[in-house]
């Protein structure tokens, strides 16, 4: 068997295994996973539209939601009610929170490419006004004419 196909198995092996857990989340705690679902909805969207190799907005936007959804996901397990949503609900904030932290990791992901290219251009034009002045004077000094 070739390695591409060997790793392949492994990809379809993770996936099934990951599906496997999903579904007994599900069927075990459907009120907290109906949270999770909730809470990383955007992240979700991001994966469906994010084509760029490496997946950098999709990357950083998980990481995002996964750190601002981590306490209302413990919260609602140590909880063990039968309605987790209800703290949810009944709090906001926890949604939002998610959800703007997602919003912001995408936007870091997009925005920070744009924002160093600007800061390299800012920084190469500096440089180049510099050099000519330094040329300029050197010019005047040895009185040299181009």
């Amino acid at each position: 068997m070739k390695a591409g196909a060997a790793g392949a198995g492994r990809g379809a092996s993770l996936l099934w295994a990951q599906g496997l857990v999903c579904g007994g989340l599900v069927a075990a705690r459907p009120g907290l996973a109906l949270l999770a679902l909730l809470l990383f909805w955007p992240v979700g969207v991001i994966a469906a539209l994010d084509r760029a190799p490496g997946r950098p907005a999709l990357r950083s936007a998980a990481l995002w939601a996964a750190a601002a959804g981590f306490a209302p996901l413990r919260a609602a397990w140590d909880n063990a009610g039968p309605d987790p949503l209800s703290g949810l609900l009944g709090d906001g904030h926890a949604l939002w929170i998610a959800w703007g932290a997602t919003g912001w990791g995408w936007a870091l992901a997009q925005g920070a490419p744009v924002l160093a290219e600007s800061a390299e251009a800012l920084l190469r034009a500096r440089r180049a006004v510099r050099l000519r002045a330094e040329r300029a004077a050197l010019l005047e000094a040895w009185r040299l004419t181009v």
